[in-house]
């Protein structure tokens, strides 16, 4: 995850400029990821073969190389436990992705062909994490609420 924070602005400056992501970046950031995984294990091996599909199906659909390595490399960043999560977090990489068309569209008044997606998986998935229910906030509130 740190991988993921450490290189999201050159990322985002490269995928903006160019309209793609350099593979060093997604090797390095895997590289970082892989590790963490082999230390502390693949929460969900379903999870993470949906997301190989559904990058697979955003290729299909016109969806860039990198864009679908840096969505994998998320996923497997964040460690999802189940689909739902998976679908939650694809979910908001998409919302952030229409918002993104949205605004370049009311600023030109065109609607673009392609955008870089890399800021939209950032966001998404900064979204994602500080949106998703957390059992150690769940306990916060409970203390809260039961302490008045």
């Amino acid at each position: 995850m740190i991988g993921l924070i450490l290189f999201a602005i050159p990322i985002c400056i490269a995928d903006w400029q160019y309209r793609r992501i350099p593979n060093i970046y997604c090797a390095l950031i895997a590289y970082g990821v892989v590790v963490e995984r082999i230390i502390f294990g693949i929460a969900s091996l379903s999870t993470q073969l949906t997301a190989l599909l559904i990058a697979g199906i955003g290729l299909a659909l016109r969806m860039g190389m990198g864009d679908a390595k840096l969505f994998v490399i998320t996923v497997l960043a964040t460690n999802l436990i189940d689909l739902a999560a998976l679908w939650y977090l694809a979910i908001s990489i998409y919302i952030v992705a229409i918002a993104h068309v949205l605004l370049v569209w009311a600023h030109s008044r065109a609607i673009p062909h392609s955008i870089p997606m890399a800021f939209s998986i950032f966001l998404g998935s900064a979204l994602y994490l500080a949106a998703r229910s957390h059992p150690f906030l769940q306990e916060y509130a409970d203390a809260l609420v039961n302490s008045w």
